[in-house]
């Protein structure tokens, strides 16, 4: 999508954490669990995208790109904690930080620099689904990548 203007790209990746249920169960079970959560960050991240993508071009249209830099350094932090809920957690990411509550961790860093070489490579990037065992419970790590315009 395109953003117009002379607005720069972005390469902002979102990263879903949902919580599951506790790790002792049997794989079967743990399998569907999995499913349902992913199923569950799928739907909160495209709904976090389309009302994010919706008010960037809106405010983009507005007040031009001033009004559209405050609807990522502001507005996207609160439709993410609108979003996230029923264990989903949403937050974006990105390998160039200014606010240091989106610095990736070293799990997410590896993810963004591999989605970064594939867009680079392909031209597209995937999402990627992470399942790990944290304390007594398993966690669903999902990341897709929320791309627009080109970079000036």
């Amino acid at each position: 999508m395109s953003i117009g203007n002379g607005f720069g790209a972005l390469l902002t990746l979102l990263i879903t954490a949902v919580a599951m249920a506790a790790a002792g169960q049997q794989l079967a079970a743990g399998q569907e669990e999995v499913s349902r959560a992913v199923e569950r960050a799928k739907a909160a991240s495209t709904a976090f995208t389309q009302e994010l993508l919706k008010t960037l071009l809106a405010e983009l249209k507005a007040g031009g790109p001033q009004r559209a830099v405050a609807v990522c350094s502001v507005k996207a932090a609160e439709l993410a904690r609108a979003h996230s809920g029923e264990g989903v957690e949403l937050r974006r990411v990105t390998l160039k930080t200014r606010n240091p509550e989106n610095r990736p961790d070293p799990f997410e860093e590896r993810q963004l620099q591999a989605m970064a070489a594939q867009l680079e490579k392909t031209g597209q990037s995937k999402e990627v689904t992470e399942v790990f065992e944290e304390g007594h419970r398993l966690t669903v790590r999902y990341m897709r990548p929320i791309l627009w315009g080109k970079c000036v």
